[in-house]
């Protein structure tokens, strides 16, 4: 989950977070954008988190968290039962679809 990054904007640091964490590049769509008010952790603590839907242009072969992260493609139909954060997949869901 992306963090604010120092001199870089929230959706500038969404498009690193996809190159670094999934090795994918594109554009995002600001208009698009949507925040989600949800809990996470074992703790359940409160976050808003805002998504920047994004049409991947590229999909890289190597990239810097590949050891870290497996890759793969869901339909956003399917989003519920892979996310564990189910407010959080029932609201891209709801923006998406």
């Amino acid at each position: 989950m992306g963090k604010k990054e120092r001199k870089l904007s929230k959706a500038d640091v969404a498009r690193l977070e996809a190159y670094e964490e999934a090795g994918v590049l594109g554009t995002l769509s600001r208009r698009k954008c949507f925040a989600v008010n949800t809990c996470s952790g074992k703790k359940g603590k409160k976050r808003s988190v805002i998504i920047y839907p994004m049409k991947v242009r590229n999909i890289l072969k190597r990239w810097p968290e590949k050891r870290e992260r497996k890759r793969c493609w869901i339909p956003v139909k399917k989003l519920k039962k892979y996310l564990a954060d189910k407010t959080l997949a029932k609201a891209i869901s709801k923006q998406l679809i």
